[in-house]
């Protein structure tokens, strides 16, 4: 897994959506955000990430889904 690209857009490896708030935390979870939720009333589930991008549960493991990204705002 490369490391993390603040300008790409990754969802979790699960296909659910996430967002990172944080990539510059240090420690072994460097990146800090959440995973959206799918079922009742979760609505994101907070989360750290290494810097290459795994998490503790395989299935938010951070993909790519495109590099350099067009900033909004």
């Amino acid at each position: 897994m490369p490391k993390f690209d603040p300008t790409a857009i990754y969802r979790a490896a699960n296909g659910q959506d996430v967002i990172i708030y944080n990539y510059n935390c240090g420690g072994k979870r460097p990146i800090h955000g959440a995973v959206q939720g799918r079922y009742g009333d979760v609505k994101w589930s907070p989360t750290a990430w290494t810097s290459k991008g795994g998490n503790s549960y395989a299935g938010f493991n951070l993909v790519r889904v495109r590099k350099n990204a067009k900033k909004h705002g």
